[in-house]
């Protein structure tokens, strides 16, 4: 049979190909046991090696995944071990006087700043240290100076245990990436309410970084916002009340990192345009540097033309840009994706010195290699895979980019023809080089961003415009500004260079907003496929290439060995959410799943046939974290269409709307019901009332005595508010749910009501028994009502809660309410997502919880 080798790899390539595998078994072992296998497959059914050799290294392969196995699996259990060592103390939540050193130090938008601190010690009142296990990641909105990496700092922080919102088995990619990396802790400070204080200075490079990029923000922030230097701290920090323009704060991330300034509209507006990509240090900017390398070259040829004699002009646009590379890495402040990106790029830069023409491979999988045997942990990190599924898709296409033609008769063309080919070529390359692009990280982007931006004229239009013309006007404005203050003339030249940049990105921006304003920027929430589908699409993905050269050498015909893998390929991609649909329509079940949203509370009901409505969908008062899209969302669309029979939100208060409109803006919707109350946050209001005139979709006001039909014998049945009763609280206000199958009632969801609406239900005199009982107002004390839940009879009660929430919810009262009752209370802060399926009516139903 004859079976296609890997586009030449090497063996050690092919042996790297196995340990990543391996890194990644811990995790994922069928996704890494799948992956071996079809390595293994590329490897015994090549015929560019003798057998004796392809077994060889087959053999290899089992054994170096072998022992990338064994490390993962040793390196997970000693991170439990390691979780396991929090001191007990830190969930009692008190504001402890703690002394570190500044391990990271990111700026993030809002006016953010993330620290992780080590080497933890406790401050006792008497002055003596305890020394703490792990480390901290500190959020510190608006913080009065900007410390150096290596710095020590001292601080007043209330310090929590890492803990994310547990929706699928194992917890979610926040915790474990942080857990990954030591991190035990979180706190929050504003201002100078945590009292820090710098203790020494930080890492020599870091300092001088800080002085180099102080006078950048003296030049380019000081357009909208001065900021002073503060001799003492010798740090820069900015006035109270500062105010950046789109283009200045983009300039900042565009070239330093600093994405400090960015507000959460431009932040949206990014994304939504696909180019959030562009406003963070990465390959792009490794590229915008060997362009300037190569430009470089060129003007050294044209003022020396001898240079080209001694060294060749590929050759030192590769020096040169290597170079430029390391300084951007160090003034980007060594950020994980630019580190990559130029580690990378100087084994491309290497290889290209030593002759080698097809270096985009190779330099990939060295750089592979020197990243992941010396930080292993980093395999699975999203931020290397998307670089190297990048850059792979990018080797991949660059054999059929577009060449030169030459004339019909062979006479030379006119320059003005050569010009015009020569853009057409360029334009047509980078369109199928961003092309491959997305081909290859589709999965990743689908699976953990959940939609898809429908934009890409915005990547063709900005990308050339960033790369050929903001980013050499930015860099010329940096290096200018490097040069000593005393050089007045070259701080001046700086000052106007960096506002040129600024307002060519102010202009780009406004473009952008229009565009938007206009509808050019739409996004399609897809279902999320699970990794055999990934696995798919890559493996035809590459078969797709090999058949196309296959083809460029007039070979058409398909070997069998192909047409298997090829079917092998679709059937993975296809099966997962397929047999998801089907199961779900054939499902005669109904199941209730209280998902973890953190301080808040969402509902999913599913029923016979595949039907699905949500009720509430958390949400928080960040302007950067979106409940609806990053918890809510990627649940409901895990193999599974974005569609709902019912978007359902009980009370317009921010911790059950704000969730919901994510779903509603984009979602399949069948209809929109919530009581007759306005909403309470005029952003909200004002957001939800475009998405609903914008959607047309159908409005229901519910009130008791109504019935919401899901599938046949499936309703809600509404129990509270009554058109004649008068709230006085949104809370009481909330609709109050009666889960009823076949006769059969499943659950109560009473939503937020308290005192006064508790007490309406029960001299209402309707049956609201339940076996399920999810908890008033997140289990508070204002709800709860001995006689409420002996008219419910739950046999399980479920709170929806926030982990060591500022209220303590659920209550103590509740608690002690459950314990007298003897009613099972589960709680989502402690087991995460909780979900409960009924087979048929009367019949016990199975519970599990996320955390379990």
């Amino acid at each position: 049979m004859d079976r296609p080798a890997l586009v030449p790899l090497l063996g050690w390539q092919q042996l790297l190909l196995a340990a990543l595998a391996g890194f990644l078994a811990a995790a994922a072992p069928w996704a890494a046991g799948l992956g071996l296998v079809l390595l293994l497959w590329f490897i015994i059914g090549s015929r560019a090696a003798p057998l004796r050799h392809r077994v060889a290294l087959a053999v290899a392969a089992v054994a170096v995944f072998g022992l990338g196995w064994a490390w993962s699996f040793h390196t997970e259990q000693a991170r439990q071990a390691e979780a396991a060592a929090a001191p007990a103390w830190v969930e009692q939540g008190p504001k402890v006087r703690l002394r570190g050193r500044i391990a990271e130090a990111v700026t993030r938008p809002g006016r953010r700043l993330r620290i992780v601190l080590d080497d933890l010690e406790r401050i006792h009142q008497d002055g003596s240290a305890e020394a703490m296990p792990g480390a901290l990641r500190w959020t510190w909105l608006d913080p009065p100076v900007i410390p150096a990496e290596g710095a020590r700092i001292v601080a007043t922080l209330r310090l929590r245990p890492l803990h994310g919102l547990a929706n699928q088995p194992g917890g979610d990619g926040y915790e474990q990436y942080w857990r990954s990396r030591g991190v035990l802790y979180t706190a929050f400070s504003v201002g100078d309410k945590a009292e820090a204080m710098l203790l020494s200075r930080g890492d020599a490079l870091w300092e001088a970084r800080l002085a180099v990029r102080e006078k950048v923000f003296r030049h380019l922030i000081a357009r909208g916002a001065p900021w002073t230097w503060a001799p003492a701290a010798d740090t820069w920090q900015s006035q109270d009340g500062a105010a950046v323009s789109p283009g200045g704060a983009m300039a900042a991330a565009l070239l330093l990192g600093e994405r400090y300034f960015l507000d959460a509209g431009s932040m949206t507006l990014m994304k939504r345009a696909d180019l959030a990509h562009s406003v963070a240090l990465s390959g792009l900017h490794v590229a915008c540097m060997a362009l300037i390398g190569a430009g470089l070259a060129f003007l050294a040829g044209w003022l020396w033309p001898g240079i080209y004699l001694r060294v060749p002009r590929a050759r030192l646009a590769a020096l040169l840009a290597c170079v430029l590379a390391l300084v951007y890495v160090w003034l980007g402040g060594g950020s994980p994706s630019l580190v990559r990106a130029a580690v990378m790029f100087i084994f491309f830069g290497i290889l290209l010195w030593m002759g080698r023409r097809s270096v985009i491979i190779d330099g990939l999988f060295l750089a592979l290699a020197v990243i992941c045997f010396t930080t292993p942990e980093l395999t699975g990190d999203l931020r290397l895979v998307l670089s190297a599924a990048s850059v792979a898709g990018i080797a991949c296409v660059v054999p059929f980019l577009p060449g030169p033609k030459p004339s019909g008769d062979g006479s030379p063309k006119p320059r003005w023809r050569r010009w015009v080919d020569r853009s057409w070529r360029y334009l047509l390359g980078f369109l199928l080089v961003t092309l491959a692009v997305h081909l290859a990280t589709l999965p990743l982007r689908v699976w953990y961003f959940g939609n898809l931006p429908l934009n890409p004229l915005a990547n063709i239009i900005w990308l050339p415009l960033l790369g050929g013309l903001i980013m050499p006007v930015l860099v010329l404005g940096l290096a200018l500004a490097a040069l000593p203050w005393s050089w007045g003339a070259a701080q001046y030249a700086a000052a106007h260079v960096l506002g040129f940049g600024a307002t060519l990105l102010d202009g780009m921006a406004a473009g952008l907003r229009w565009l938007d304003g206009h509808g050019f920027f739409g996004t399609v929430v897809t279902l999320r496929p699970t990794w055999p589908s990934w696995v798919g699409w890559w493996l035809l993905l590459v078969l797709a290439l090999l058949w196309l050269e296959r083809r460029r050498s007039g070979r058409d015909h398909l070997p069998r060995g192909w047409q298997a893998l090829a079917c092998v390929g679709v059937a993975l991609m296809v099966a997962p959410p397929a047999l998801a649909g089907i199961q779900a329509m054939r499902s005669e079940a109904v199941s209730l799943t209280i998902l973890d949203v953190g301080q808040g509370q969402s509902v999913l009901v599913e029923g016979p046939g595949g039907v699905r409505a949500l009720v509430d969908g958390g949400g928080f008062r960040s302007d950067f974290f979106d409940a609806g899209e990053d918890v809510v969302s990627p649940y409901l669309t895990r193999n599974r269409l974005p569609r709902l029979a019912y978007a359902v939100v009980s009370h317009g208060h921010t911790d059950h709307l704000k969730g919901l409109l994510f779903p509603l803006r984009l979602y399949d919707v069948g209809a929109f019901v919530r009581n007759s109350e306005p909403v309470a946050a005029q952003e909200e209001r004002e957001e939800l009332a475009a998405i609903l005139a914008r959607r047309k979709l159908p409005v229901r006001v519910a009130f008791a005595g109504d019935s919401l039909p899901l599938a046949e014998g499936l309703s809600f049945e509404v129990v509270h508010p009554s058109p004649e009763f008068e709230a006085g609280e949104l809370n009481d206000s909330s609709l109050v749910l009666r889960l009823v199958w076949r006769g059969h009632p499943l659950a109560l969801l009473p939503g937020d009501i308290e005192a006064k609406a508790v007490r309406a239900i029960l001299d209402s005199g309707r049956d609201i028994t339940a076996e399920v009982l999810i908890a008033p107002h997140h289990g508070g004390a204002s709800s709860v009502n001995m006689e409420f839940y002996r008219a419910v009879g739950p046999r399980i009660a479920v709170a929806s809660a926030g982990y060591l929430n500022q209220w303590r919810l659920p209550s103590m009262k509740l608690r002690s309410a459950m314990q007298k009752l003897d009613i099972p209370l589960i709680v989502t802060s402690s087991h995460g997502a909780v979900r409960m399926t009924w087979q048929a009516p009367g019949r016990d139903p199975a519970v599990q919880a996320a955390r379990e």
